[in-house]
Parts: C-alpha cells; sequence; structure tokens
C-alpha cells in the first residue's frame, strides 16, 4: 500500500495540523516510529534521523502536489 499514492498519510498529517484527534497521536507514533526504525537501522543520530524523514515526506508533498518530475528534479539526484 502506498500510503503517500493514496492520500491516506497526508489526511493523517492535516488533521493532526489541526489538532484533531485521535490523528495527532497516531501522526506522532507513526513518525516516532519511523525515527526510531532509521536511528537503528541506519545508525543515524535523531537528528539526522528526522532531517531524512522531513527530506522524504516533503518530496512526497512535492510529487503528490506539483508532478514526479518535480519532486525528482528537487531530491538533488543528478539523473
Amino acid at each position: 500500500m502506498n500510503i503517500f499514492g493514496s492520500g491516506l498519510w497526508f489526511e493523517i498529517v492535516a488533521q493532526a495540523a489541526r489538532d484533531n484527534e485521535p490523528f495527532v497521536e497516531i501522526a506522532r507514533e507513526i513518525e516516532g516510529n519511523w525515527v526510531e526504525i532509521l536511528e537503528q537501522r541506519l545508525a543515524l543520530d535523531r537528528n539526522l534521523a528526522l532531517g531524512l524523514i522531513a527530506s522524504t515526506e516533503g518530496l512526497a508533498v512535492l510529487e503528490a502536489v506539483l508532478s514526479r518530475s518535480a519532486s525528482h528534479k528537487a531530491s538533488f539526484t543528478r539523473n
């Protein structure tokens, strides 16, 4: 399941940003789990893990709102 493509994650985040429960709790739990996974599996410190999540989610927003091309161009890849 592609939670970015389906819009599910965007809806959870939008509801959490509006301070609507249970979405705040759900979003925090999901983000916290991803931070822990990145810290452990990639041996990143917390700040780097948070930066990687922010970058990835930002690219997903660009793709959803603009295009895959825009997301790719913003991803700092050379291809």
